[in-house]
C-alpha cells in the first residue's frame, strides 16, 4: 500500500479536511499549474495585446481610462527595484471578465 504524502500549500487550493483537520488538496492540472505562476510585464502585455502605456494607464486612479478591476501587481522583493509581477489567473480572468462584459452588455 503506497502512502500519499500531504502537500502544504499557503493558499487558496488549500482545504481543510473534516476528518482530521489536515490540509488536503487536489493536485491542479496541468493548464491550472500555468496559471498558478507569476508573469513580469512583457507576458501581461502579450496576453492582453495592449501597450505598456495603456496598461498602466488602466491602473492609475488619476488617469481617465483608470479601471479598477485591472489585476493589482506584486514585488517579488523588499527591495524598490524588485520586479513587479501579476498573477497569470488574475490577468486571464480580467480578460474573461472584460470579453464577458462586451459579449453580453
Amino acid at each position: 500500500m503506497s502512502k500519499t504524502k500531504a502537500l502544504a500549500l499557503p493558499c487558496a487550493l488549500a482545504a481543510q479536511s473534516p476528518a482530521n483537520d489536515v490540509p488536503v488538496i487536489t493536485l491542479p492540472s496541468s493548464r491550472d499549474l500555468a496559471l498558478l505562476r507569476a508573469i513580469r510585464l512583457p507576458e501581461v502585455l502579450h496576453l492582453t495585446g495592449l501597450s505598456r502605456s495603456t496598461w498602466y494607464a488602466l491602473q492609475n486612479p488619476g488617469d481617465p481610462a483608470y479601471d479598477p478591476a485591472t489585476p493589482k501587481p506584486f514585488k517579488l522583493g523588499k527591495s524598490p527595484n524588485s520586479p513587479s509581477v501579476w498573477w497569470a489567473w488574475q490577468v486571464i480572468a480580467y480578460l474573461e471578465a472584460k470579453s464577458a462584459t462586451r459579449i453580453n452588455g
